[in-house]
């Protein structure tokens, strides 16, 4: 699996790698139990669903983060300012 991701990270060098990978590309391939199909299975998902979360300064990335910060205020304000209190932040770009 390790071998899997270097190669992705070697032909998409404007994304690389990204923590969080390893979950998808783990899942796929204990699925799929094949190398090359899970790498082709692994690059269409990401094109296709990340391509912008993961893209240059994770700009969609940093907007799901903010939109999850304030439909947390929103709709369970006291759990949001708690962990305000106890300095986690959501959104902190």
């Amino acid at each position: 699996m390790e071998d899997l991701l270097k190669v992705y990270a070697f032909n998409n060098s404007e994304v690389s790698y990204c923590q969080g990978m390893n979950y998808i590309m783990g899942f796929l391939y204990h699925n799929i139990r094949e190398e090359s199909t899970t790498y082709l299975f692994f690059n269409v998902i990401l094109e296709k669903y990340f391509s912008k979360m993961f893209g240059k300064e994770f700009a969609q990335l940093k907007l799901l983060f903010y939109q999850f910060d304030r439909c947390l205020a929103l709709f369970m304000p006291e759990l949001s300012e708690h962990l305000k209190v106890i300095i986690i932040h959501i959104y902190n770009f």
